[in-house]
């Protein structure tokens, strides 16, 4: 009976806690930048499903690792910024450091609205970052919103009403730094317009020349 009980009690807890983070997920995407250059600024999303629960805050963690050293390529992650356009409301605070004396790959700030009676929900932009790519012309980087590895280990979380903290799903992402970007389709359908064009009026052309000659 103990043991049933017992099953039946943790069954309950992990179904508790799956519910709770069931569609909260924090995603770092594939982002492009240009080489060599200041401020430029990548959304981080958060996403959520129907009946999840709001959010009053959130650790924020991201890496542009270069190896197991703390040696990164170049100024890399120059702040993480959470307003405007993203989630929060104007009225918040913003605590730590970005990026920490030294690492100039890592951010790890925490943000929490002022007004605990107030929740935001958990879908939309969580957090800009801002990515120097000075002395850098090309190359992928990873970019981590979680690193299981060592020698530093750290997770982003979100905290919900009544200060509990969630870890939500983590996907991270990369960084690919370009000189040259590349074609959008609709330029390339453009491109392939003008060369049938083009094809068509020699055709004509052609066809128009020897329509004269045969009867000259």
């Amino acid at each position: 009976m103990l043991l049933r009980k017992t099953l039946v009690t943790s069954c309950v807890c992990l179904f508790v806690a799956s519910q709770a983070n069931a569609g909260i997920e924090m995603f770092a995407d594939s982002y492009v930048l240009a080489p060599d250059t200041a401020g430029q600024v990548i959304d981080i999303m958060i996403s959520s499903m129907a009946g999840d629960p709001k959010i009053v805050g959130a650790n924020f963690n991201a890496q542009i690792p270069s190896g197991p050293v703390f040696d990164g390529p170049g100024g890399l992650l120059d702040a993480a910024q959470f307003s405007p356009g993203t989630i929060w409301t104007p009225s918040h605070h913003v605590s730590g450091f970005a990026p920490p004396t030294g690492f100039p790959e890592f951010v790890t700030v925490s943000v929490t609205l002022d007004d605990l009676n107030q929740s935001v929900d958990a879908s939309g932009v969580i957090a800009r970052l801002v990515v120097d790519t000075t002395g850098l012309f090309s190359g992928t980087y990873d970019l981590l919103l979680k690193n299981d590895s060592s020698p530093f280990v750290f997770a982003s979380n979100v905290v919900l009403e009544g200060g509990v903290e969630l870890e939500p799903t983590l996907t991270n992402g990369t960084i690919t730094i370009n000189a040259v970007p590349e074609p959008s389709p609709l330029l390339l359908l453009s491109v392939a317009g003008c060369l049938g064009g083009v094809c068509v009026f020699i055709r004509r052309w052609r066809s128009a020349v020897g329509t004269n000659d045969s009867t000259s």
